[in-house]
């Protein structure tokens, strides 16, 4: 008897193995499983522009960077299309760093097999003065900002023009299963539904997919022992859980060796002897070398 429904998520036509070059962007969650790539040894560039929510501040990471961005706070430089943990001293150096950013992640683009987009929130906020939707509000007052709720129409409009810009890539949409709380949770409600509403008709483009994480966390897992302390985001054994379906619907066979194996290199990184004996140690590293050279040996073939 099952006790649980288990989503049945249909195996992608293109997969992935270790020559590929991945993107990953959007919401905390793609932070997780990007993160869980790059530890496995794919090559991957991970929210360059930070963690973003909102799925029109997002496509901004595939546009032309733009001067108009950057300002100071605190005797620091920030930019309204990137998250607070990108700044510098001053705006000339800031828009430089961003600007070696931005052609690190044009260029990603052109050699790319894959691209994941994950959409968080449909609640936007827009500066009124320069009359765009910012990634972060960077604790301004919020005096400057009008809150809104975009519509399916706006963000297909955008992110169509991106997807078909790159007919090469597979672009991989989700919705992140993490709640927006403080919208409140009817507001929260309506934010998702139109964030699945938008990739249901992004998905009418040939290059475009979808990966249930939402579907597999909420539904599937539907238990607050699979989330984190706020209640709200989820934890490792739910990302754990998540990782697990994403590697069966997109690894070819021989990724899913390699990956076992360098993640068993990474547990064995990760342990520490409780024994100080000489010998002990001498035998740990000696399997510790010998897993390293197994991952290593496994990438070349």
């Amino acid at each position: 008897m099952e006790f649980r429904k288990k989503i049945k998520i249909e195996n992608a036509d293109k997969k992935i193995d270790h020559s590929n070059d991945l993107i990953s962007v959007g919401s905390c969650f793609s932070d997780s499983i990007g993160r869980k790539l790059s530890n496995n040894k794919f090559t991957i560039l991970q929210n360059p522009q930070g963690i973003i929510f909102h799925p029109i501040a997002l496509v901004n990471v595939f546009k032309e960077l733009e001067s108009s961005d950057v300002f100071i706070k605190n005797n620091t430089a920030y930019s309204w299309s990137h998250h607070s943990s990108i700044n510098e001293k001053d705006e000339k150096s800031l828009f430089e760093s961003l600007a070696v950013n931005k052609k690190e992640v044009l260029t990603f683009l052109e050699s790319a097999s894959h691209v994941f987009v994950t959409f968080g929130s449909a609640w936007g906020y827009r500066h009124t003065k320069n009359d765009r939707i910012v990634a972060n509000c960077h604790k301004m007052p919020q005096s400057n900002f009008s809150k809104e709720l975009s519509s399916v129409s706006e963000i297909v409009s955008e992110w169509s023009r991106i997807v078909v810009k790159y007919p090469q890539i597979n672009w991989i949409f989700t919705v992140s299963p993490v709640r927006h709380w403080k919208d409140g949770v009817r507001e929260n409600n309506v934010s998702k539904g139109i964030l699945h509403q938008s990739i249901h008709e992004l998905l009418k483009l040939k290059n475009v997919n979808y990966f249930p994480s939402y579907e597999i966390i909420l539904d599937e897992l539907r238990d607050y022992r699979y989330f984190k302390d706020d209640m709200l985001h989820p934890n490792d054994l739910a990302i754990d859980y998540v990782w697990e379906k994403f590697g069966e619907t997109y690894f070819i066979e021989k990724t899913l060796q390699i990956v076992s194996q360098v993640e068993k290199l990474n547990r064995m990184k990760a342990h520490r002897l409780m024994s100080d004996d000489i010998q002990e140690k001498a035998k740990f590293e000696d399997l510790l070398t010998k897993q390293k050279w197994k991952v290593e040996l496994l990438l070349k073939i």
